[in-house]
C-alpha cells in the first residue's frame, strides 16, 4: 500500500514538472556575483522548488531528530524513577510487615 502511495506522489511530481515546462519555455537573465547567464524559467522554478524542499527537509530533519533525543533521554529519566518508585514501595512494604511483627509480639 505504502509503494503504491509512493507511485502516486511520484507521478503528481513529474505531471507537475511536465506542466511547469510546457508553461515556462521563457529565458530568464541569472546575474549572480559569480555567474552570470540565461536558463529557462522552468528550470529556475524546479531548480528553486528543490532546494526548497531541501532546505526545509533539512530544517525539520534536524527538529525531528532533537525532539527524539530528548524523547530517549526522558523516557531512560521514566524508567530510573520507575525502578526506584519500586524499590521505596517494596522497602515500604517490609517497613510495614516489621511493624506488625512487633505489634503482636508486644500483645
Amino acid at each position: 500500500m505504502l509503494k503504491i502511495i509512493y507511485f502516486i506522489i511520484a507521478l503528481i511530481f513529474i505531471a507537475f514538472g511536465l506542466v511547469l515546462g510546457a508553461f515556462n519555455p521563457h529565458q530568464v537573465n541569472i546575474d549572480l556575483v559569480f555567474l552570470q547567464t540565461n536558463i529557462p524559467l522552468s528550470l529556475l522554478l524546479s531548480i528553486s522548488f528543490l532546494l526548497g524542499g531541501f532546505i526545509s527537509a533539512i530544517y525539520f530533519g534536524s527538529i525531528v531528530f532533537k525532539l527524539s533525543w530528548r524523547l530517549k533521554k526522558q523516557l531512560k529519566e521514566n524508567t530510573k524513577q520507575a525502578n526506584k518508585t519500586i524499590e521505596l514501595n517494596t522497602q515500604l512494604i517490609e517497613l510495614k510487615s516489621l511493624s506488625s511483627n512487633q505489634d503482636s509480639v508486644k500483645d
